[in-house]
């Protein structure tokens, strides 16, 4: 592989969650606040029946301000060897969530702190294209 293309592979793939959104003035990803995390904290009407069961996962909260501010917090985590970006978290428990579409996930350990791996950041950009926004973004993509 000659220099140049390995430099064009690199910069493709983001270094923390501020490079998945390289079209600042459209929003950005970010590591939520504490007020944040706190204010998702509820009952998430746990029911058992788990769309997936997460051994890592994190909160990355998603600043869009493209055709008005809002504020999204996505649960991305991995289900063994599984990686999972799902819907927006409505209600964060103790060990599970819930999204907006309604899915409840089972949640071993702790919430990750700080930037997630670089597995992670590229699963995000991916799940970001998948859901119709990331080339609006800017999001980095790979065809």
């Amino acid at each position: 592989m000659t220099d140049d293309v390995a430099a064009q592979i690199a910069a493709l793939i983001p270094r923390n969650l501020a490079d998945i959104v390289r079209r600042p003035g459209f929003g950005c990803c970010r590591l939520p606040t504490e007020d944040e995390v706190a204010a998702l904290r509820g009952d998430p009407d746990d029911d058992g029946r788990h769309k997936a069961t997460l051994d890592r996962w994190r909160i990355v909260s998603l600043d869009l301000r493209a055709g008005g501010a809002s504020l999204h917090h996505v649960l991305v985590g991995a289900d063994g060897p599984v990686r999972w970006a799902t819907s927006v978290i409505v209600v964060l428990g103790a060990g599970a969530a819930r999204t907006r579409n309604g899915s409840l996930y089972r949640l071993l350990g702790s919430c990750g702190e700080g930037e997630p791996p670089e597995e992670d950041l590229i699963y995000l950009c991916l799940m970001l294209h998948k859901w119709g926004i990331g080339r609006t973004l800017g999001v980095p993509e790979w065809s």
